[in-house]
């Protein structure tokens, strides 16, 4: 019943617990978690107005994180966002929206959004500042091969040519204005010349999930998750070189500053794979399990991999090969570093919330939620979060202004909550409890009706002073 309802109900989940700080041998590693919705599982940042971007899988919005702040602000965008790409020299952000066949494209400074179409199911997404020009892997759907969608940042007109049958991942080279998209079915990698839209192939091992350019070098790396190796493509001449890549492999990451490249896959139990550019040696490298995604900081050398299987973040220090752990929350998904800040961004899948971790302090801090927030709602005129917590029986009230919280008790199962802005009244459906708990926003005080049989959503008419429940 509790899981059937669960489904039944569009929600927002909140994560506000800050971990405490853990010792490595290597550095004193602070993380926080921050609320980012149900399912984050993209990631990306601009690192000239330190926001960060989330996007909630099944939440259909995108959180913008303030990065010195930590103060969050949510961006709706399309059904299923799946990848974002951020263009810091125009401060414009793009968001591919699997189930929508679209783009989201919000404004960095104002978070005004316009959305653009693409072709059916757009999985990845890739940005070159210097033209100013988006591209999108658009996957494909079951009537229909897939694409890719060229869209004009200047003007958001779009236009779409062959890439193969399905395009899974797309890097760019700035410099040389090439565009890399790898077919998952057919073991191809399309060349895009970004000058005149042409195109030609390149031969590549089965199954490419993953694509990274190395700028400096002019090298492309391909991880070919079923032939267990991966591809490296002279952007000159489109010669290829194969090497090894581990069990699997589905991620790569470059660091151009070293001319590393690193491969994570799920195949090898925790085994990484690192490749030097210039000779092709192989170093291997162990993470924790499941190693799922990376993201490089070149200023700091250092190599975030998150695991999905193990609730952390493994550091590798690119000089040494050293690792440390740092935990997070369940199911690492997705991350992204902010070199200027030395922050990392990592979105915790099932966890429902995002974990910073901050390299060099150690502050540490606490905001509560109660046993499983199932529900959230907010008053701007009074900047309160209120969050309806299933499992324990309350709704945590959040200033936030100051980031104080208080718990105040309704009834059983509360599993959808709305809000007045006008009367500062708050509406908690109690699904076990066959009640709706009314909150006063000023004082807290609760007074609970009868509300029907399994109340499982609430909505309020502030125009006529009604709320209507759902039975």
């Amino acid at each position: 019943m509790k899981e059937a309802k669960r489904r039944s109900v569009r929600i927002l989940t909140v994560c506000l617990v800050f971990a405490a700080t853990i010792g490595t041998a290597s550095a004193d590693w602070a993380t926080a978690r921050l609320p980012a919705g149900p399912f984050p599982s993209s990631v990306a940042l601009n690192p000239v107005t330190n926001k960060i971007y989330v996007g909630s899988e099944t939440g259909d919005f995108v959180t913008v994180i303030d990065g010195a702040t930590n103060s969050r602000v949510i961006v709706f965008v399309g059904n299923r966002p799946m990848a974002i790409a951020v263009n810091p020299v125009t401060n414009k952000i793009y968001v591919a929206n699997l189930l929508s066949n679209n783009v989201t494209v919000i404004d960095g400074a104002t978070n005004a959004k316009t959305t653009v179409a693409t072709g059916p199911g757009p999985y990845a997404i890739g940005v070159n500042p210097v033209t100013n020009k988006v591209y999108v892997a658009d996957w494909g759907d079951t009537l229909q091969f897939g694409d890719v969608t060229i869209i004009d940042g200047a003007t958001n007109t779009a236009k779409r040519i062959a890439a193969g049958d399905r395009p899974r991942a797309v890097a760019v080279n700035p410099v040389t204005n090439k565009v890399y998209v790898t077919d998952e079915l057919n073991g191809i990698v399309t060349v895009i010349d970004g000058a005149t839209d042409s195109t030609l192939t390149v031969t590549v091992g089965t199954s490419p999930l993953a694509v990274a350019v190395n700028p400096v070098t002019n090298k492309v790396y391909v991880a070919n998750q079923a032939s267990d190796d991966a591809t490296v493509i002279d952007g000159a001449t489109n010669d290829t070189a194969t090497v090894p890549a581990g069990i699997s492999p589905y991620a790569v990451a470059v660091n151009p500053v070293t001319n590393k490249i690193y491969f994570a896959g799920s195949g090898g139990n925790g085994k990484m794979i690192v490749i030097d550019g210039a000779t092709h040696h192989v170093d291997t490298v162990w993470a924790s399990a499941d190693p799922f995604a990376l993201a490089v900081n070149p200023v700091t050398n250092k190599v975030y991999v998150a695991n999905r299987g193990g609730a952390r973040v493994t550091v590798i220090d690119g000089a040494t090969l050293d690792t440390a752990s740092v935990p997070t929350d369940t199911t690492p998904w997705a991350l992204a570093v902010n070199p200027i800040t030395n922050k990392v961004y990592v979105a915790n899948w099932i966890g429902n919330c995002v974990t910073v971790i901050d390299g060099e302090s150690d502050r540490k801090a606490s905001l509560p939620a109660g046993g499983n927030p199932f529900a959230v709602a907010v008053n701007p005129r009074t900047n309160k979060i209120y969050y309806a917590n299933y499992d324990s029986d309350d709704v945590t009230v959040v200033d936030g202004t100051t980031g104080d919280t208080k718990t105040v008790p309704v009834g059983a199962w509360p599993c959808a909550v709305a809000v007045n802005p006008v009367t500062d009244k708050v509406y908690v459906a109690n699904y076990h409890g066959n009640s709706l708990t009314i909150i006063d926003g000023a004082t807290n005080a609760t007074t609970t009706i009868p509300a029907g049989v399994n109340p499982i959503a609430v909505a309020v008419d502030v125009a006529a002073t009604k709320v209507y429940v759902a039975n």
